[in-house]
């Protein structure tokens, strides 16, 4: 083998050996520092936290609930992003609440049941009233069902599902009619 042959051989094995050693060191710290959990709320009342949904980075809701029929939490942060974000409850009282929704900031539902009192459970359906910063019920005691989750695709269109209490257990899914 020839000087220069020798030469390029030993520049390309060189070459090879720095992608490999950057290639190792870029894994390690992906690895390292891509994927971490951060505590941002501690649930400041009893009860067990059900759902949670978020419409954007900062925009943050979920639904605690208490032991019947305290009712259910409803909590909501504009800066979740922030270290420390600012958590404003609202409680309905009488029901509780095991699903969340949220389709931006303006459009969110929350559904569960009333739970209060004696009697079948009765659904419950609230909307995020965003002029009134409220919570407005949007059923009337219509069925004999918990429900457990919310989905939208607008603010016309969204659906809740839940169980009923009878033996067997029946699902259920409603649809949001104008």
């Amino acid at each position: 083998m020839n000087v220069l042959t020798r030469r390029t051989m030993s520049t390309a094995v060189v070459c090879v050996l720095v992608v490999l050693l950057l290639a190792m060191a870029a894994v390690s710290v992906m690895a390292a520092g891509t994927f971490y959990w951060t505590t941002i709320r501690d649930n400041t009342t009893s009860g067990n936290l059900n759902a949670l949904t978020a419409s954007d980075v900062d925009h943050v809701w979920g639904v605690a609930s208490n032991n019947p029929p305290t009712g259910t939490n409803i909590f909501r942060t504009a800066n979740a992003s922030s270290a420390t974000p600012l958590w404003t409850e609202d409680n309905i009282g009488g029901a509780y609440l095991s699903g969340i929704f949220a389709l931006d900031n303006t459009h969110v539902w929350a559904s569960g049941g009333n739970a209060g009192g004696t009697g079948d459970n009765t659904s419950a359906i609230y909307c995020w009233n965003s002029a009134g910063s409220s919570w407005d019920r949007q059923n009337n005691n219509s069925t004999a069902y918990q429900f457990n989750g919310a989905a939208a695709l607008s603010s016309t269109q969204a659906w809740v599902c839940g169980n009923d209490a009878g033996t067997p257990n029946k699902g259920r899914i409603e649809r949001r009619g104008l």
